[in-house]
């Protein structure tokens, strides 16, 4: 380790509450390895949890709370924070931090290291916000071609910024650190097994947003016989409408919303579950080439996964054997149809489940994060 780098600050930054965002909590442990002294930052959303980490965090009291007035009021909060700070290293995770970030390390003549979580102007939520996609598009064309580290996902990601910008991009996949798993969490005590059958419970863990397949599994289960039950993890804007969903096909006492669950409890929940999904619909490129964090996180608990056959996600769970990629245009009858063939089939369902044990063991943080040691080491050199 350099002497000269021990003790300097770093602040990583983003647009969430940082209670569920397990990437930046990686990186920020492995600034801590490398003996900086670490603060995240984000934003109070609604009523923000509060949370208790081995580094500092901070969230900026934000009044707007969506769209371009949250952007520009958060950027312009955060430029005074760093400013009134000055950090050594400066960590932007995703284009709406990267204005203030960008702008600050200028200022400060500091380091900048840029992590793109996605293809930020491709998400769906800006196909019909055009003026705004392109504004977005703008501030991207500004400055990545400017940054001298960068960081994404996956493969396809990596190539296809590399492509636009001329600009290396490393790529850092969002494992989990591999650890026994003690305690899982005994759904069977939330739902009433009418039937007396075996309970089979499916789970989807992320974002409540657009194009990710939920309001699909909510309508399978209606399908599905009555010993099959739906459990939602995570919170976004289309909770209420999901919410509604289920109460109108009177699912409510087969499918239950959890909310957000703290990073510190989230695979003793995903553990209890049968199978994982992660039915991403090809609604951008950045839906097209994404890889989910929650593809690893159900590997990481040993439980089959049932994804879209988008490629990157596809090849993990095909490669792997850990799984079923499923047609991103597959209907309720038919995915119902698999869900009851592999969970009945228990040859099947427990090749699936070994072969998840196998992929843990190389599919680790504890391997991945060697890569974001190297960059940000290599950052003083």
């Amino acid at each position: 380790m350099n002497k000269k780098q021990k003790n300097k600050k770093a602040i990583v930054c983003c647009t969430n509450d940082l209670s569920t965002d397990k990437r930046v909590h990686r990186t920020c442990l492995s600034l801590k390895e490398c003996s900086y002294d670490v603060t995240l930052v984000g934003c109070t959303i609604n009523k923000s949890e509060k949370i208790i980490r081995n580094y500092k965090t901070f969230r900026l009291k934000m009044f707007f709370k969506r769209k371009f007035l949250f952007y520009a009021e958060y950027n312009i909060k955060l430029i005074f924070y760093l400013l009134y700070k000055k950090p050594y290293l400066i960590i932007s995770n995703d284009l709406d931090t990267l204005p203030a970030c960008y702008l600050s390390s200028r200022i400060l003549k500091c380091k900048l290291i840029y992590d793109s979580h996605e293809l930020f102007t491709e998400v769906p939520e800006l196909n019909k916000r055009k003026f705004v996609k392109k504004i977005w598009k703008c501030i991207e064309k500004k400055i990545v071609p400017k940054l001298k580290t960068c960081i994404t996902v996956n493969e396809s990601i990596a190539k296809l910024y590399e492509h636009l910008y001329n600009v290396n991009f490393h790529v850092v996949r969002n494992l989990p650190e591999r650890k026994e798993i003690k305690y899982i969490y005994d759904f069977t005590k939330d739902f009433k097994n009418l039937s007396n059958s075996k309970m089979f419970f499916l789970l989807y863990q992320g974002a409540l947003n657009i194009g990710r397949g939920i309001d699909k599994l909510i309508k399978t289960i209606k399908i599905l016989p009555d010993n099959y039950f739906l459990v939602i993890i995570g919170d976004g804007y289309l909770k209420n409408e999901l919410e509604l969903l289920v109460k109108k096909l009177n699912l409510s006492n087969r499918i239950k919303f959890y909310g957000k669950i703290p990073i510190e409890n989230l695979e003793n929940y995903i553990a209890g579950a049968t199978i994982g999904f992660s039915l991403i619909e090809n609604l951008s490129k950045s839906y097209y080439y994404c890889l989910p964090n929650k593809i690893f996180d159900y590997i990481n608990c040993h439980i089959p996964v049932i994804c879209s056959d988008l490629p990157e996600q596809k090849k993990i769970v095909e490669n792997y054997k850990i799984g079923i990629s499923v047609s991103t245009k597959i209907n309720e009858n038919s995915l119902a149809k698999i869900i009851y063939e592999l969970t009945n089939n228990e040859d099947l369902y427990n090749f699936y489940k070994e072969n998840t044990i196998l992929a843990s063991k190389t599919l680790s943080w504890n391997y991945e994060k060697q890569k974001l040691l190297s960059i940000i080491n290599s950052i003083n050199t």
